[in-house]
């Protein structure tokens, strides 16, 4: 079964894709669409059963494609489990696929017995969604392309004045949602869990599909493992919450240095941030690196803000560099910083609050020269970008270990445009320099990670983020347990499992928070 599989289980793919892989499982394989039906409704049932009583009341919306063909199947197995099952017929029997016609008559057929509590409505109204303890949405599925036409826009719009006081369930993905872009053009049903079939839809973790998908469960179909192998070059991979313990088991057992005998043997980190307003910024990110365990954090910060710094940090040692009096990082710096980088080893952080100052851009540039690729490796944040937007190419060998965390508008500046879906992402890697060896980290809606040759969409709904510092925590982390490598060269790979882990951590510590913010996660 190629769902069940490890290697397809985190596959993401679209709607397109998938519709395509459905076809050939039928006309090229031998199994028909109405046992792919069966097998899907069977199992988004038992998953429905775990969360609603038993002996519910369920208002079953049926469309006129396959999506309605799994409404229709689910609302059987429903009423023969003792639920009672409302079903909303919005089309036409003629109207519908074939397959989802032999599922309507075979629900017709059951509802002439006085065994199974069935009855079919062909109006919707907030009274009859009123009578449900549950909802499920089988309108639309993987086909919507474009906006949402009545009877459907009407009905999804009383679906989501219900949304929230019972629960909504959705067939594959919510209608309304492009299963291809994971964008909402119009309206889309706001769902508590969507049961992909088959295979996980990209457009459920993505975009607008992260806030109107709920949890989402993946219910395993016999497609046979041979029909998706040519699209898993090009498809992204979906990171779960299950992965934390398994990447924190990785970072123990195979990444982080043990038994070091001296501080500088258990990692080293190198600050190189703050401005004025923004001293802050690095004080986080030096905070967040030196809470990974690393033996040793330096903060290069302009001479003019040192008694901030000694303030606010006391585990951390400060390096000054020359400001002439402009508390900035300028022309002046770069001697001090060419001096201190000669002498170190570990990793290096440019960029948490460092300011756009056009001599700090200059100076910015002068020092990504100074980076060696045998003692470096480079984490870039923040306005450390603005540095890059002019000859980044020839500043960096391929050989760079590199990890970029930018965010929308920092890609904006970076590249002309924002990488906001996994298309793009592979595209912008593939052309950026220093690829073979850089970890790509998207830090927005979704958040993204990627190497050359993989991309990753991460799991959860990233707008607990949207509070100012988590970046520059996150690039402490980063760069903290970067240091900490008991591997002299680590690769593009091994640089990646310490990406997830630490997007995984700051995840699992800001959910148990009521009231977040930066500093809770050091």
């Amino acid at each position: 079964m190629m769902s069940g599989s490890p290697k397809y289980a985190k596959a993401l793919f679209t709607g397109k894709q998938a519709a395509e892989i459905d076809a050939k499982t039928i006309s090229d394989f031998g199994i028909d669409g109405i046992t792919l039906m069966e097998v899907a409704a069977t199992a988004m049932f038992s998953a429905l059963s775990e969360k609603v009583p038993e002996n519910s009341t369920g208002i079953f919306l049926c469309g006129k494609g396959n999506n309605a063909g799994d409404g229709y199947a689910v609302a059987r197995i429903a009423a023969e489990n003792g639920h009672k099952a409302v079903v909303l017929k919005t089309a036409a029997e003629e109207k519908m696929s074939p397959d989802t016609q032999k599922n309507y008559r075979l629900l017709k057929k059951m509802a002439r017995s006085s065994v199974y509590n069935i009855r079919f409505e062909e109006q919707c109204s907030l009274a009859l969604l009123e009578g449900a303890d549950y909802i499920f949405d089988a309108l639309l599925g993987t086909g919507i392309r474009g906006g949402v036409k009545e009877p459907y826009r009407s009905i999804i719009e009383m679906v989501n004045v219900r949304s929230g006081k019972i629960p909504v369930f959705s067939a594959d993905v919510p209608s309304g949602l492009n299963a291809d872009t994971g964008k909402v053009e119009t309206i889309a049903v706001k769902a508590d869990c969507t049961f992909n079939a088959g295979l996980r839809k990209l457009a459920c973790y993505i975009y607008d599909g992260i806030q109107y998908s709920g949890s989402i469960k993946l219910c395993h179909l016999p497609f046979p493992a041979f029909l998706a192998d040519e699209y898993l070059e090009s498809t992204p991979f979906l990171s779960l919450p299950e992965d934390y313990s398994n990447l924190l088991q990785y970072m123990k057992q195979n990444f982080l240095v043990k038994d070091s005998k001296h501080k500088y043997e258990n990692g080293r980190v190198a600050v190189i941030g703050g401005s004025p307003g923004l001293t802050g910024a690095a004080i986080l990110a030096a905070k967040a690196a030196w809470s990974t365990g690393c033996g040793s954090v330096s903060v290069l910060c302009p001479e003019k803000w040192l008694p901030v710094y000694d303030a606010q940090l006391t585990e951390q040692t400060k390096v000054p560099v020359a400001d002439g009096g402009t508390g900035r990082f300028c022309k002046y710096s770069v001697e001090d910083t060419a001096l201190f980088l000669a002498a170190f080893r570990g990793c290096v952080l440019v960029g948490p609050g460092i300011g756009r100052d056009e001599e700090t851009v200059s100076y910015l540039r002068e020092v990504l020269k100074l980076i060696d690729p045998q003692k470096h490796t480079l984490v870039v944040d923040a306005d450390a970008f603005y540095a890059m937007k002019e000859g980044f190419a020839d500043l960096f060998q391929s050989k760079q270990r590199l990890v970029v965390t930018p965010h929308y508008g920092e890609q904006q500046f970076l590249h002309g445009k924002r990488i906001t879906d996994p298309d793009l992402l592979a595209e912008y890697i593939r052309d950026f320099p220093c690829n073979k060896n850089m970890v790509y980290v998207v830090k927005g809606l979704p958040v993204m990670t990627a190497t050359y040759q993989k991309r990753f969409v991460m799991g959860y709904d990233p707008r607990i983020f949207n509070r100012t510092g988590y970046g520059d925590v996150l690039a402490g982390k980063i760069a903290g347990y970067l240091s900490r490598s008991a591997i002299n060269q680590p690769s593009a790979e091994e640089i990646h499992h310490v990406v997830q882990m630490c997007l995984w951590e700051g995840y699992s510590a800001i959910s148990k928070l009521s009231n977040p913010s930066a500093a809770a996660l050091i």
